[in-house]
């Protein structure tokens, strides 16, 4: 919400930046357990 376009969003219509805010958390999520994986996957971690 530091973002002016983020509270206009917020302000003007509710119901969907709610709906919109939580698709977006939800696809972080993804993503970063997507890429914890892939990094499992290839062991990045130095020895």
């Amino acid at each position: 919400m530091g973002e002016v376009r983020y509270n206009a969003l917020a302000r003007q219509n509710p119901e969907r930046a709610e709906k919109l805010f939580s698709k977006a958390e939800q696809n972080a999520k993804d993503r970063y357990d997507y890429l914890l994986r892939y990094a499992k996957l290839y062991n990045t971690e130095e020895k």
